[in-house]
């Protein structure tokens, strides 16, 4: 099912009578009602797919644009019948705004331009035409692109330097109508040297071992590579780990949870800096910008950032608790544990069953949080992979009442030349391994097969999983902002503020 035929079963099932082509006008249907959609009838419909090519310049989708409006008010005038047109499309409402300014010399009262912002409602309307048009539209969607991606690698690259400008644009204009809510991931207190949550839950756990009495051999000597191996055996281990590490440790488990978690902080970085000043700025009545941040880290890394900006702040990490007036509200969402210890959660979400209590909570003050904020505000997500399925349900859920919000992510690239140059870096070096290590038949085989993998398999395999994750993330409602490296974060953060 492709758009036209989309929006064909879609007016079908709004309008009563819906004429073809050919019968009244030459555009594609025409509604022979009093009123409809809050028009007066009668009314022509043309359909108009723009596709990714025609995007990547602005002077050219407006080009194309003007020639359906004009072919449009050309049909209109030959039926005098005809009392407003709608011209439907699948483009951004920012698009079709800007379009409207830039144009509105020739656009009249009677010819109405739809994009995302009437189309989104008429789908969870009718869900059941949407379900089976997303599962069709993706995979042609992913097909076209991955095809037109590998016969010309630099179409990728050009379609994300426009992207990422205009999605850029689109989230400096949240930001400065004070909409802005920012979510933040394991990745920011990663830039301060924290352990990420593989590290932190193999660190405590190696602990929990340790403090039963579990030794294994070598492991205090060279805990690198006790973390190593059992980072081999995969997520599902990690969540029992998780789950034992807290059974093992029993009332000193926060205090190690606290103490790895610290263990190697420098306590700030540059892109700490750089959220903390987008936080800062305020509008000409003086109202902060960015007035709540939602993290799912322990640290207050954040927080003393903010003191040294004199920004007043409110940690939240329990139910009972409230912002203070004229303050910024950081909701600590799995727990809170400051660096001084003074005070912190009795509790946090750390083990396997925790995150399925979470889960199972609707009503639970951090899922309606964040449920809130999905719904009322713009939400950009950095330093996060949203792996979690508690907030990946949430996201879902909140799409059927978002009033046409839309939020954004950070996210580092997958299909890039600095991962392609690792990946042949890996395969160099286990050609010296087998040539000069004894290795064990099982062992040996494993390289072999990864020394067997030609270069344009690594392309189109990391270029697949891109385009996947990009859809993954358009679908529950995330504009992606794609980087190279970590360090451009707090240039799209600074640009924000220009």
């Amino acid at each position: 099912m492709n758009f036209f035929q989309l929006i064909t079963e879609i007016m079908k099932e709004e309008c009563e009578s819906l004429s073809p082509s050919g019968s009244i006008t030459n555009l594609d249907y025409t509604v022979v009602q009093s009123k409809v959609f809050d028009l007066v009838g009668p009314i022509a419909i043309q359909i108009e797919y723009f596709n990714v090519d025609d995007m990547m310049l602005s002077y050219k989708l407006d080009e194309n644009i003007e020639k359906r409006v004009r072919f449009v008010m050309k049909e209109m005038r030959e039926e005098s019948i005809i009392r407003n047109a709608i011209l439907i499309t699948n483009l951004d409402e920012t698009i079709i705004e800007s379009f409207k300014k830039s144009f509105a010399h020739i656009i009249t009262s009677d010819i109405h331009i739809w994009g995302s912002r009437q189309i989104n409602p008429l789908l969870e309307k009718h869900p059941h035409i949407f379900a089976r048009y997303n599962r069709e539209f993706f995979v042609s969607f992913i097909r076209e692109e991955f095809s037109r991606a590998i016969t010309n690698p630099q179409h990728r690259e050009d379609q994300i330097i426009y992207s990422n400008n205009y999605t850029k644009d689109k989230l400096k204009k949240e930001y400065k109508d004070g909409e802005l809510v920012l979510f933040l991931g394991a990745g920011v207190s990663m830039s301060a040297n924290l352990p990420s949550w593989t590290e932190l839950v193999s660190k405590v756990y190696f602990e929990a071992l340790l403090s039963k009495g579990i030794s294994i051999e070598d492991i205090e000597s060279d805990p690198h590579s006790y973390w190593q191996l059992t980072q081999r055996l995969g997520n599902n281990n990690l969540l029992v780990r998780t789950k034992y590490a807290k059974l093992l440790l029993e009332d000193n488990f926060i205090s190690y949870v606290h103490k790895w978690l610290y263990n190697n902080s420098s306590r700030t970085s540059d892109l700490l800096k750089s959220i903390s000043d987008v936080i800062n700025k305020s509008d000409l009545n003086q109202r902060r910008l960015v007035g709540n941040v939602v993290t799912y880290n322990y640290d207050d890394l954040l927080e003393s950032h903010l003191e040294l900006c004199n920004i007043k702040y409110t940690s939240i990490w329990k139910d009972s608790q409230r912002v203070t007036p004229l303050s910024v509200g950081v909701y600590h969402v799995h727990g809170y544990l400051p660096y001084s210890n003074e005070f912190s959660s009795e509790n946090i979400v750390f083990s396997e069953d925790e995150y399925h209590e979470q889960y199972m909570k609707p009503y639970e003050w951090s899922n309606v949080l964040q449920l809130n904020m999905f719904r009322e505000k713009t939400c950009l997500f950095i330093g996060s992979t949203l792996s979690d399925p508690n907030t990946r349900r949430i996201l879902d859920i909140s799409r059927s009442s978002r009033e046409g919000k839309q939020h954004f992510i950070i996210f580092p690239r997958l299909y890039k030349a600095q991962k392609i140059k690792e990946i042949s870096n890996d395969k160099t070096l286990l050609e010296k391994l087998i040539s000069t290590e004894d290795e064990d038949f099982e062992s040996l085989v494993e390289k072999l097969r990864y020394l067997m993998i030609d270069k344009s398999v690594v392309d189109e395999t990391l270029l697949a999983e891109e385009l996947l994750v990009e859809r993954d993330f358009n679908n529950l409602g995330l504009n992606v902002i794609w980087i190279n490296d970590f360090n451009e974060i707090p240039l799209i953060l600074n640009y924000l503020q220009e």
